[in-house]
Formats: structure tokens, sequence, C-alpha cells
């Protein structure tokens, strides 16, 4: 797909990062090592501690605790750590944009909820592959992502002027191709089966013939009865007569019982909260579905409810807003005297403090913040601050954090060896607390020049994205007649060229034959 190859330059196409891509390679076909799959995820320290996270869970917890990777590979399987390894790092990486019309963390939300369904739907009807179910379900919409991605401004205005069915003719007059054509095309570029790629067109083709393999037919029906039940995770317990009508239809498609199909719904609204937690989704609690029959209680004649028996979210955690401006600054220190003179002496509007006084605990605490500077105390129980900040320049999402090592030592080899593991500052302790607020503004200097870097870098892409679209609809008006949109006389003479070649081809190798 030529407009794929044009979007590939703007560097704003959404793609699994790192060790998402290395495992969709290696997992392509069946002559994979599970060994090269476990090396692949234990490049990647946060996808390594979610793995194991998901392999002692509930829901997988054997008798002995599984400790490495290679053990998860084989309690979960290679199928359920390429969904888990695909979705973590698009999520990863995909958790915000600049189309301020398109709600990232409702999309992911909703993929998730989606994937899930079309899992257990899969397993329950006994249509095609659970694992690819999956995949499918939670990249179906990954169009709509890319062209959030590429064209911010543009496609929110499209997002806010067209209704969801309108969107389709909106995106192709825009951009000369639409989400369910841009979508199949990432995943098939991806390495992705045609029989996923195929589904997102035909998810967009209501009404029309579907022609395709049968596990395309099966993932598309998988897909149509998963995807109200993930519309109604995500609706809580407002449920409109639309999500009602769409789930009685779920249901009449499924063929199951309807005690059978609303429990379904229940384990999939449970799944899709703990894999919220695992993914750092945000998901919300679900009141259990119930089909009331007759109509019941719903003024338009449905029959599917929603029945409270959980406690309301109130969306907030409690924690002060921070302007989106601010910065996040973790203090990481055993000696909680320390954190409270630190936190006391940094506090200020624009500064968000975090803090940690378990050393154990502080990878986990900085995938879940995303801290802009770290203030780590040297020692730490169970790891020292050189192993952490060495774990942290591995790692992606983090690599870039500015990193202040504290160290009791006056030695200038522990300084010099602090800088080589990959610190961007170092302090002794005890430090005046003025001096650690000078250390920390410099910290911000270089924060807010990475964010200057990144914000152009992003007018860069958006300027070449736009440059693509201009160039498809430039060829596109080339070779068609503005009238009557017909192909004009250039579009028929390279379609005569075309031809001619290909004849000559053909003809030549005809001739080889014979002569043989």
């Amino acid at each position: 797909m030529e407009a794929l190859e044009e979007l590939k330059l703007t560097g704003r196409l959404p793609s699994p990062p790192g060790v998402g891509m290395t495992i969709l390679k290696l997992t392509r076909g069946d002559n994979f090592c599970m060994e090269d799959v476990a090396r692949a995820i234990q490049s990647d320290p946060a996808l390594t501690g979610r793995v194991l996270k998901l392999t002692n869970s509930a829901r997988n917890a054997a008798v002995r605790p599984i400790t490495t990777v290679e053990e998860a590979v084989k309690r979960l399987g290679v199928s359920t750590l390429r969904s888990v390894a695909l979705g973590f790092s698009l999520i990863s990486a995909y958790r915000e944009g600049e189309c301020a019309s398109f709600d990232f963390v409702a999309f992911w939300s909703r993929s998730l909820a989606r994937a899930l369904a079309a899992q257990f739907v899969a397993r329950e009807l006994e249509r095609g592959s659970p694992p690819e179910a999956y995949i499918t379900g939670l990249l179906s919409g990954i169009g709509k992502l890319a062209l959030a991605c590429v064209h911010p401004v543009q496609y929110g205005k499209i997002l806010e002027s067209n209704k969801e069915e309108d969107l389709l003719a909106a995106e192709r007059d825009a951009f000369n191709l639409d989400h369910a054509q841009l979508g199949c095309a990432m995943l098939r570029d991806w390495g992705l089966p045609d029989s996923i790629a195929q589904v997102l067109l035909h998810l967009e083709n209501e009404g029309g013939n579907i022609v395709g393999t049968q596990s395309t037919l099966d993932l598309v029906e998988v897909l149509s009865i998963a995807d109200p039940i993930a519309a109604a995770c995500c609706a809580g317990d407002v449920l409109t007569s639309a999500h009602r009508r769409a789930l009685e239809n779920a249901l009449a498609q499924s063929g199951l019982e309807k005690d059978r199909f609303q429990e379904l719904c229940d384990e999939v609204a449970a799944s899709w909260q703990d894999w919220g937690r695992i993914l750092r989704i945000e998901t919300r609690k679900v009141p259990r579905f119930v089909i009331a029959g007759d109509g019941a209680g719903n003024p338009d004649g449905s029959s599917m409810q929603l029945v409270r028996t959980l406690p309301a979210e109130d969306g907030e955690d409690g924690s002060e807003a921070v302007p989106s401006e601010s910065l996040i600054v973790l203090i990481v220190d055993e000696d909680e005297l320390s954190v409270r003179i630190l936190s006391k002496s940094l506090s200020g509007p624009q500064l968000k403090i975090l803090t940690c006084t378990r050393g154990e605990e502080a990878l986990a605490v900085i995938m879940d913040s995303l801290p802009d500077i770290i203030l780590c105390n040297h020692q730490l129980r169970g790891t020292s601050g050189e192993e952490l900040v060495a774990t942290l320049r591995a790692c992606a999402e983090v690599e870039q954090v500015y990193f202040v090592l504290m160290s009791a030592s006056t030695d200038d080899k522990a300084e010099l060896k602090a800088y080589r593991s990959g610190v961007d500052d170092f302090m002794t302790k005890p430090a005046d607390p003025e001096l650690v607020r000078a250390h920390i503004e410099a910290g911000a200097r270089q924060v807010a020049t990475k964010r200057k870097l990144e914000a152009a870098r992003r007018e860069r892409e958006a300027q070449m994205a736009d440059l693509a679209v201009l160039n498809r609809k430039l060829k596109k008006a080339s070779l068609t007649d503005p009238l009557t949109e017909l192909p004009n006389r250039r579009a028929a003479m390279d379609a005569l060229k075309s031809t001619w070649s290909r004849a000559r081809r053909l003809g030549s190798s005809v001739r080889g034959s014979v002569s043989e």
C-alpha cells in the first residue's frame, strides 16, 4: 500500500516498539525457540515485571511462585505472551498524543475490553483461535489511532464534526484513505496473518457481502458479538437503548442461553479489570449483567439491564491535579526522615513530589508514575542506585529520566562510578535543602529542553504527514477528471502501459516454454 509507505516517512505511524516487534517476528512461524522468546521479554524490564505479575496472579498462580521468565513462558504459553507483549508495547508507547479530540485513555480501555470479550466468545463458541481473537480485538481500531497520531489537528476536526457512521467517508475525503484500510495495511506490514488483517475491512462493511477464509469469517462473527459486550463494560451502569439493543443482537447471534450469555459478560468484565491493573489501563467496576425478559423496566422495550451490585467508581483517586507543564519528582530513600525533609524543601506549585522508601519497589513506582526527575539514595536494600539507573536506561519508557544520585561517600571514584553507570547528576549527603533545590532546577532546565526538542520533532512529523496527504491528493487529481471523477486520459495511458508490460512478460514466458 503506497499510502502506508508515505505515512511511515512521517515517523508518527504507530508500530510495536522494541520487544513487541521482536516477539512478533520470532513467532510468525512454528519454528521458534521458547528460549528466544524468553530472552526477548527479559530485554524489557517493565514487560518482565508484568509477565511475572500475570503469571503469579490469582487466576494463574500455582503452589510455587514463578520467579523467572523461562518458567512464565512455559506456564502461560507463547500465544498468551505474544498477546501481552504486543498489547503492552503498543499501549505503553501510545498512551497519549496531540489529537485533543481523540481520547487515548478511552481508546485503549475499549480495545482491551473488546480483545478480552473476543477471546472469551471465541473460546465459548469454538470459533477460531482465542489468541487470534484477542489480538484482532485489541488492534481492530488501530487505524483510528494511526490517523490521530499522524494527523492530530486535522483528524481532531473530523472527529468533532462527524458522527461515527459518517467517519469513513470523512476520512477518505480528507486523507484519500480510511482507518479500516490503513489498519488492514498496518497489520499486514507487521507480519500478522492476512486472515486477521482482512477482519478490519469486514467490520466496517455492515450489510455487505463478506468474502474470505473461514478463519476471517469466524473472527468477524466473534468481533461482532464481542464489541457490544466491550461497549457495555466501558459504559458502566449507564446503558443507553442502543447499548441494550446491541447486546440483545449479540445474544441472538451467539445462540447462547441468556443465563450463559450474561455469565460470559460478567466474566469479561472481571477479566477486563484484572488485565487493566496489569497493563496499567483505566477500567471501571461493572455491575452484573442481567437479562430481565419481556423488556421489563426499559421504555424502549429492550430486556438487557445492568443491576448494581458493586460500589460506583467516582473516577477520583484523591490525588492533587498537576499542571500539564509541571514536573514529577520521585524521591527514593529508605531513610524516612530524609524523605520528609526533601519533600518539604522541594514542595511547590510546579512540582509533584512522589516518595518511595523501599528499594525493591522503586521500579514499580517509576513505571507507574513515569517521573521526570528521580532523586535516589546510593544505598538501597536489595539493590543500589547504580543498578537502578542501569535498569532504567535499558527501558524505553523511562530511559530519558533525569537521575540524581545521592551518596554519603566523598570519594571521587564513587562519583566517577556513578556517572559511568548512567546518572545525570551526583550529590553528597547530607546536602543543604537549598542546594538540593538548585540541582532539581538544573534538572528541570534539561527536562524543559527535551520537551522543546520533542515539540519540534512532532512539528516536523506533522509537516511530513501533511505533505504525504497532499501528494496522494495530487496523484489522484492527476489521474481523475474533475467533473466526472472518472479516470482521465493519463490514467488510461498508465493502465495501458502497465497492461502492455504485463502482456509482454507473459508472452515472453509462454514463448520460452514453447521453445523448451
